[in-house]
């Protein structure tokens, strides 16, 4: 049976990233979390994530404002 992980996000050390953003693991597989990892990312106005790509699914859920990102060399408004 799955273990249900509750935690809150205050509680997660938040880290710089390359390009101004800042990011909170809040699930991983520390967590016993095999396939699946939830992270909250804030990118401040005029900052970007750095740019990278990934052999596996990747989500993007934007919970504030506006920007874009890049999928497939397509560049997408969120």
């Amino acid at each position: 049976m799955a273990r249900s992980i509750v935690k809150g996000a205050a509680e997660i050390k938040e880290m710089d990233l390359e390009g101004g953003a800042k990011i909170r693991w809040l699930i991983t597989h520390r967590d016993g979390a095999k396939n699946f990892s939830m992270r909250l990312i804030t990118v401040p106005k005029g900052q970007s994530t750095p740019y990278h790509s990934h052999d596996y699914e990747h989500e993007i859920y934007v919970l504030e404002g506006r920007g874009e990102a890049e999928l497939d060399s397509e560049t997408i408004s969120v």
